[in-house]
């Protein structure tokens, strides 16, 4: 019973650790200029919507899944070689439970399909950021 207290306050602060890092993460990715919520899904269906947040750089796009505590990208995708295929609105059907979102675009980017779920707003920012591609860019944009 005496080794039991201290073993508890250790996972107790590893738990309270992991908590304070898990939202000083979302915090931090999520407030930073040219971040948006964005849910992602490798090919189509009936692969699993992730949630995360997308951020855009310079010459690309990264996207963070909110369930994790790394700082790094999950996924990322260059500007010249992401392609807008289609987008949809986003019904019940999608498996999404997010409400956030309204919109289901289909991309590519190379020889990976995908498909973002973002916002109407976030769509039109991400429409805009890959059409304001420097010359030479040949990208396809729905």
């Amino acid at each position: 019973m005496e080794t039991l207290w201290p073993i508890l306050s250790v996972v107790c602060l590893l738990l309270l650790l992991g908590a304070i890092g898990f939202i000083g993460r979302f915090r931090s990715l999520s407030t930073r200029v040219g971040s948006f919520n964005c849910g992602f899904r490798r090919g189509s269906r009936p692969a699993i919507w992730k949630q995360g947040i997308a951020h855009y750089c310079v010459d690309r796009i990264d996207w963070y899944r909110t369930a994790s505590l790394s700082f790094r990208p999950s996924q990322s995708w260059s500007r010249d070689e992401l392609d807008l295929i289609s987008k949809h609105p986003v019904t019940e059907s999608d498996g999404m439970r997010v409400r956030d979102f309204s919109m289901r675009i289909t991309c590519r980017s190379g020889n990976q399909e995908f498909e973002l779920a973002m916002s109407d707003d976030a769509y039109s920012g991400l429409r805009s950021w890959v059409e304001s591609a420097p010359p030479g860019r040949y990208g396809r944009v729905v």
